[in-house]
């Protein structure tokens, strides 16, 4: 059925709406769905991934060390990452941006930003946890507090 996927046996999973990625315990990713950008054509050369994300064309990996491996559409950066980028400790994918947590709690995003879900707040108290939602972007905090920036008409980011 379109839309829908399912996984056994995973460690990670994430979900678009036309493709899912997961991490299984081998470790290494398994994309499906759609690939009409390479979003679901995963590097030869990851074999070592500990999380992956979906986006809309695009699907990100976490490898062992804290590097970051991009694939699929690149049309609004998504897929770029600096090449001083430090180690990250999680993941996430918005529709058409990235997300990472870095490893100090701070968070990075990259991507498209029409709607300033990668305008990071400032002073963000370090995070444990990152999502990304089409066109926006959460962060769990450290506090246990959440804070939430991007598009926000339908309240998704007022916490």
């Amino acid at each position: 059925m379109l839309g829908r996927s399912m996984a056994v046996g995973v460690l990670g999973i994430a979900l678009a709406s036309t493709n899912a990625v997961a991490q299984d315990g081998w470790p290494g990713v398994i994309c499906w769905g759609v690939n009409n950008f390479g979003e679901g054509t995963v590097p030869t050369n990851l074999s070592d991934a500990t999380a992956a994300g979906a986006g809309r064309h695009h699907t990100v990996a976490l490898r062992a060390g804290g590097s970051v491996v991009c694939w699929g559409s690149n049309g609004f950066g998504q897929c770029n990452l600096p090449s001083d980028f430090p180690p990250a400790s999680a993941i996430a994918c918005g529709g058409y941006h990235s997300v990472a947590l870095l490893a100090d709690g701070s968070v990075r995003c990259w991507g498209y930003n029409g709607n300033g879900q990668c305008n990071v707040p400032s002073g963000l108290a370090p995070a444990t946890a990152v999502a990304g939602g089409e066109l926006h972007t959460i962060a769990l905090l450290q506090n246990g507090s959440v804070s939430g920036w991007g598009y926000n008409y339908y309240g998704q980011c007022v916490t």
